[in-house]
């Protein structure tokens, strides 16, 4: 976990970012996986083996998308109320 000198913590996994946004893992999956500077993990799907993906999102385009996001209402973010998992 990569956290900046004041212990805030940089890279966020979709369930941490769902709960921030207060939506769902897949809806948040669907707005960050085509994102620029968002971390995206996969191995395709084989004969054998189902297919995996792992997306992490950088704080900055969580800030980026929150901003985005905001512009339509208000939304409060709470970086500080996230408990480790």
């Amino acid at each position: 976990m990569l956290k900046t000198s004041e212990g805030q913590k940089q890279i966020f996994t979709i369930a941490e970012c769902g709960k921030i946004l207060g939506h769902s893992r897949q809806t948040v999956s669907r707005i960050f996986e085509k994102e620029p500077g968002v971390i995206v993990i996969e191995r395709p799907e084989t004969s054998r083996k189902r297919g995996y993906r792992s997306i992490t999102v950088p704080r900055s385009v969580l800030t980026r998308v929150l901003g985005r996001l905001s512009k339509g209402g208000a939304i409060a973010v709470h970086y500080a109320k996230l408990k480790p998992s």
